[in-house]
């Protein structure tokens, strides 16, 4: 776990890492694997809304799963700066997912989200559910979407 959290820091005690070694620890994250597999969280922003993370961590809890945080650039104008900002923000995600002593990584892609989302899943066959951080309002409230293996199949 320390070396998961030991890729957050940059230069003032913090480390930057390669999209390289980021996909070798998702893929690296499935040899520890709760059983419950992963679930994929998705943010076309370079942050994640404190509604979806909560969320995330809960359902991870209830299914014995563990996360793996996606900020999804689908505009491409600048990536580098899209990624840095990206790799900032997720420090807090990351906190509260250890905190609930659940199994976290982070990965920054660009591209189109149905694309991305599936070659996601086709590297790793342990995404059990995909998260949208789009939060839809409702007269009952608040609704996380929120969809299985299947459903990326029909896609």
């Amino acid at each position: 776990m320390k070396t998961l959290l030991n890729r957050f820091r940059s230069k003032s005690g913090k480390t930057e890492v390669s999209q390289d070694a980021n996909d070798k620890l998702v893929k690296n994250l499935s040899e520890t694997t709760r059983s419950g597999g992963k679930i994929l969280v998705v943010s076309k922003g370079s942050a994640f809304s404190g509604n979806v993370v909560n969320y995330a961590i809960e359902m991870a809890a209830r299914t014995r799963s563990s996360l793996v945080a996606l900020n999804l650039d689908e505009q491409g104008a600048d990536f580098d700066n899209f990624r840095t900002r990206s790799q900032e923000n997720v420090s807090s995600f990351s906190s509260k997912a250890q905190e609930a002593g659940l199994l976290f990584a982070h990965v920054v892609k660009q591209g189109a989200e149905d694309s991305v989302v599936a070659d996601l899943h086709s590297e790793d066959g342990n995404v059990r559910y995909v998260m949208e951080d789009v939060a839809s309002h409702r007269a009952t409230g608040r609704a996380v979407p929120v969809y299985t293996r299947a459903m990326l199949r029909v896609k």
